[in-house]
């Protein structure tokens, strides 16, 4: 095959050497196809179409030499591809020179009553008009009513489920809760005074002695406390006067003895 031709349209394609036809042809409609409604139909139709001549391992089938057993066994491989969960049930009913097909998809799984109101899928045509879009007319409905009944029965199990877990839930005492005693009101005026003389501190340890000075409270604010704060600020003066000349730490104490 051509590189350009990868670029084209399937139908536009040429058919790959070893595949048949009627088969390409079926799949090249189908990948060209836009729309989803549509393709599902003709991907349907493949599927029939590549079951006569292939089996589900991909090889190739020897020719039948009776065509009515290639159209049974074309029958059930479509229903097969369906996937549908549940029983189906399709009764036929001959009037005049046209048949009436009844189909009826049954999940005996689904414990749902609501899956009761679903009505049989009705086609009416004749024996060849059946036959070329049975398939096309059922795909799509048997499918949504097989996903319906399967959802409602997971529905079904979710709900019992939560009612099983709610009961043991109910059977479950109580756990006691110990009250937890609220914690003691802050004293804001004292964690302030805590936070500015530890600033002090951390300030005089940096050797930066007067913003250490200037970060003290006042004694007016907290007159409770003006022993403390004049002491931490004699020993903040103390520490900024060390190896200065009014450094009074190392001076000896001397005695004069009176004769």
């Amino acid at each position: 095959m051509k590189r350009d031709e990868f670029s084209r349209p399937y139908l536009q394609r040429t058919c790959p050497e070893g595949v048949v036809p009627e088969v390409w042809q079926a799949f090249a409609e189908c990948a060209d196809c836009r729309d989803s409604a549509e393709r599902q139909q003709k991907w349907m139709n493949y599927l029939a179409i590549h079951a006569k001549y292939y089996d589900k391992q991909g090889n190739r089938l020897a020719p039948q030499s009776q065509p009515i057993n290639s159209q049974i066994m074309n029958f059930f491989q479509q229903l097969d591809a369906l996937d549908l969960q549940g029983d189906l049930k399709i009764v036929v009913t001959k009037n005049s020179d046209r048949l009436i097909v009844s189909v009826m998809l049954n999940n005996p799984k689904c414990g749902d009553k609501a899956a009761n109101a679903i009505v049989p899928l009705i086609l009416k045509g004749t024996a060849e008009e059946l036959d070329k879009g049975f398939f096309d007319n059922i795909a799509a409905p048997m499918r949504e009513t097989s996903s319906l009944m399967v959802n409602m029965e997971a529905h079904l199990k979710s709900v019992a489920t939560a009612k099983e877990q709610a009961a043991m839930n109910k059977e479950k005492k109580p756990t006691e809760t110990k009250e937890v005693a609220p914690p003691p009101p802050v004293d804001m005026k004292q964690l302030q005074f805590d936070q500015a003389m530890s600033k002090a501190d951390e300030l005089a340890k940096a050797k930066k002695y007067r913003d250490a000075l200037n970060k003290l409270p006042a004694a007016t604010d907290y007159p409770d406390k003006a022993e403390q704060i004049e002491a931490k600020r004699k020993e903040i003066n103390g520490l900024a006067l060390q190896g200065t000349m009014f450094d009074t730490s190392t001076v000896e104490k001397s005695t004069v003895e009176i004769a």
